[in-house]
């Protein structure tokens, strides 16, 4: 399941819940080289369950920068290290023409019933 929290400035609200769900379809679409992280983190930690918060910027033509791990119980610095590579090389739903929107996103792993 992912879910997004978006922190954009400037907009209004239904640009946002329209900008939102578009971010949240393109990290739908990426979701394979993302769960890839956790994959390979579960093959040293067969238990691993968590949720990482990231935030990152992205520009208008959907490049990601700049993106930090803003907490986690994972436990895994591997994972969080990779899902920062990871995004580094996405192209996701472009912010608005001359614009940068930063973005904070809950990423939750782990077998669930």
């Amino acid at each position: 399941m992912f879910l997004i929290s978006l922190l954009v400035l400037n907009l209004s609200y239904a640009r946002i819940t329209t900008y939102a769900e578009d971010i949240r379809t393109s990290v739908k679409d990426n979701h394979k080289y993302l769960k890839k992280c956790f994959d390979i983190a579960l093959e040293k930690n067969p238990k691993l369950a968590g949720k990482v918060v990231m935030e990152w910027d992205i520009d208008d033509e959907g490049l990601v920068h700049n993106p930090v791990v803003i907490s986690s119980n994972a436990k895994s610095p591997e994972m969080e290290a990779c899902l920062k590579e990871t995004l580094e090389t996405l192209t996701l739903a472009p912010a608005p023409k001359k614009q940068l929107h930063h973005l904070r996103y809950p990423f939750t792993f782990g077998r669930f019933k």
